[in-house]
C-alpha cells in the first residue's frame, strides 16, 4: 500500500493475521480498524463484524474516504484467540484545487 495519497481518494485498507513461523491465515476473537484524522485528531473506530468485510479467513477490508491533507494514523488490531496488530502512516497532499 502506498503511504502517500491526493485529498478525496477513497482507500481500501487491508489486513493478514498468520501465525508465526508456519504463517497459516487465522482468525482473532475481535477485529478492529482505527484511523486517526490530521484535522481534528479525532479517531474512527471499526469493529467486524458491523464495519469491517471478511474476504476470506485471516483477511478482512475497510474502505476509508481520506478527505483531509495531513499525516494519518492506521491500525490494525486482533485479539482474543489470535493476538496481533499492525499500523502506519499515510500522507495526504494538499490539493492544487
Amino acid at each position: 500500500m502506498a503511504n502517500s495519497y491526493t485529498p478525496g481518494q477513497n482507500v481500501t485498507f487491508t489486513v493478514e493475521f498468520r501465525l508465526p513461523i508456519v504463517l497459516t491465515l487465522v482468525d482473532p476473537t475481535t477485529v478492529t480498524f482505527r484511523i486517526r484524522t490530521p484535522e481534528t485528531g479525532g479517531e474512527t473506530v471499526y469493529v467486524f463484524p458491523a464495519t469491517i468485510t471478511k474476504t476470506a479467513v485471516g483477511m478482512y477490508t475497510v474502505d476509508y474516504l481520506l478527505d483531509y491533507p495531513g499525516d494519518w494514523y492506521a491500525r490494525w488490531e486482533g485479539t482474543g484467540a489470535f493476538i496481533g496488530a499492525k499500523e502506519w502512516r499515510i500522507f495526504i497532499k494538499e490539493s492544487m484545487f
